[in-house]
């Protein structure tokens, strides 16, 4: 599974690379030089000048002049963190925020927010036909859609070593049954060769070039415990529709998996010996370092890679045409002004969407205009009425979307019933104007 990167620097600029923070600093310059020429200090003015030129110029990272303000910042904040620093802004737990790791596998975060962690199996998706991929996708898409507005998931890919403790137990209870078995002396010696050589290769493979396997999760962030825990219950099953396994991991799972996203440089076996009120303290780290270019963690060095640019199109992107969009579909939005919708003109760009928005694709353009003013009204009162509330708190999930009902009546009533509605509102809108 691929997952398409995220851009992660967003900057409204108002001018090629600047934005309205860099035009202010630069008028603040310039201002500061036409002092200096009005002062007659032309010398100061034209070093000035020609530094704020190289300042100014933009870089893959951002202007020049952020650059060095965020080195200069670098060079003076706090690069060492220690899970026994006296000093709290010293201490890991600023970093880590990790609270508590609940009986049920519910993490507790600093700032009042939960996170839930599920475990999701793996299939060959190569062997099913097109039709069935897409029917996969799905699935997996609609259980993303289950988040609410407050709601966030991360997608986890874990390499853990592979476990073949089981395989050693095995291969030394027959050899401890070879010893007391009736073979020949001769017999029994190479039955012995044998299973120790086997022995061996395991313990090779199990301790020192250990072997990995991929494993995925989707961890789920919220402020409300209950809300979390019914979310995640929900994107587990309908994960399982699309063929995956899904787990809600306990809470040693849990601590195990919080583990692997400090280091992997542990035996995760070390957890079988560890209270459950001394998991906390065990996965988080003991020491964190930063350095210009990476930073180290209990003595393992480590670096983050940005992926600065959203491609619209990756090749052999799995999952891809979930967040494509394409003139005439019907944009919704599902956090801020939830439920406010747009047709994409025929003139739009290519784009796509994110995990704030939700497209609507009729299979015929021209009810458009019935189906947005139905959405408008019976949708959103639907919506109000889940939440229990007088407010929109969340468009309703994809599988409540799809299983409602729309009304069509003839193309020429939906185009009388939709001019009607369209006067009624221009003759309130004359009525609202007299009034005020």
């Amino acid at each position: 599974m691929r997952i398409i990167p995220k851009k992660i620097k967003v900057k409204n600029t108002v001018w090629k690379y600047y934005s309205m923070t860099d035009v202010i600093v630069a008028l603040v310059v310039f201002a500061i030089i036409f002092i200096m020429i009005t002062a007659g200090n032309w010398a100061f003015a034209i070093i000035m000048g020609l530094a704020a030129v190289v300042m100014f110029m933009p870089t893959p990272d951002g202007i020049f002049y952020t650059c060095i303000f965020e080195n200069v910042k670098f060079l003076f904040a706090k690069k060492r963190y220690t899970a026994d620093a006296k000093n709290p802004k010293e201490n890991v737990d600023i970093l880590a925020g990790l609270k508590e790791i609940k009986t049920n596998g519910l993490l507790v975060y600093s700032g009042g927010m939960y996170g839930r962690v599920i475990k999701i199996g793996q299939k060959n998706f190569g062997i099913e036909d097109v039709v069935q991929q897409n029917i996969d996708i799905n699935y997996i898409a609609n259980a993303l859609k289950l988040l609410d507005a407050n709601q966030s998931a991360d997608i986890v890919k874990i390499d853990r070593p592979v476990n073949l403790d089981g395989f050693a137990k095995d291969i030394f209870d027959k050899l401890s049954a070879l010893r007391d078995s009736d073979d020949y002396s001769d017999v029994r010696e190479i039955k012995q060769n044998i299973l120790q050589e086997r022995i061996d290769r395991i313990d090779k493979l199990n301790n020192i070039r250990k072997q990995y396997l991929s494993d995925y999760y989707i961890v789920v962030y919220g402020r409300n415990e209950l809300d979390l825990e019914s979310t995640a219950i929900n994107i587990a099953g309908e994960v399982v529709k699309s063929g995956l396994s899904a787990k809600l991991l306990g809470m040693r799972e849990a601590a195990v998996f919080l583990k692997y996203s400090f280091s992997r440089n542990f035996d995760e076996r070390e957890e079988k010996d560890i209270a459950d009120e001394d998991l906390l303290a065990w996965v988080k780290p003991k020491s964190i370092v930063f350095h210009g270019s990476k930073y180290v963690i209990d003595g393992t060095e480590a670096s983050v890679l940005a992926v600065a640019d959203y491609p619209l199109r990756v090749k052999n992107a799995w999952g891809a045409k979930l967040f494509k969009v394409f003139p005439g579909e019907i944009i919704v939005s599902c956090a801020g002004t939830i439920g406010e919708t747009f047709v994409l003109p025929k003139n739009a760009p290519k784009g796509i969407i994110n995990q704030a928005l939700m497209k609507v694709k009729l299979y015929l353009q021209d009810i458009v205009d019935f189906y947005l003013l139905y959405f408008d009204y019976v949708l959103k009162k639907e919506a109000t009425n889940s939440s229990k509330g007088s407010a929109i708190k969340n468009i309703p999930p994809f599988d409540v979307l799809k299983k409602m009902i729309l009304p069509l009546p003839p193309l020429n009533e939906q185009k009388r019933i939709v001019a009607r509605i369209e006067q009624l509102f221009a003759e309130i809108d004359k009525i609202k104007a007299k009034t005020y």
